[in-house]
């Protein structure tokens, strides 16, 4: 036993040859491994990459809120003013014609 020398490689590809499919599942398990890591990896991403659009869309959709209520302001605004103008007569005075109210 001591006398025998084994050439390691020999042995190996022996081996190999002799469990095919034991070292097939192996590499397929590992190939499948590796692809789960990966996929979860991007997965992640993407997930962080949704969350951020989502956050944005959200502050978006507030500032369009905001916009809006500030356009219907300005319009009742314009309205008011037309009104006062066309149908009433009204105008803004000048300095001249301002008068100082005090309070007693």
């Amino acid at each position: 036993m001591f006398g025998i020398k084994w050439d390691l490689g020999k042995v190996i590809m022996t081996d190999i040859g002799q469990h095919k499919r034991v070292v097939s599942l192996l590499f397929a398990i590992l190939i499948s491994a590796f692809a789960v890591i990966m996929l979860t990896h991007e997965t992640r991403l993407l997930t962080n990459n949704k969350e951020q659009l989502l956050t944005q869309r959200d502050f978006t959709d507030i500032e369009w809120r905001n916009l809006l209520l500030e356009q219907s302001t300005l319009e009742e605004h314009s309205k008011i003013e037309y009104t006062a103008k066309h149908k009433l007569g009204m105008y803004r005075p000048s300095t001249a014609e301002e008068k100082l109210v005090e309070q007693q």
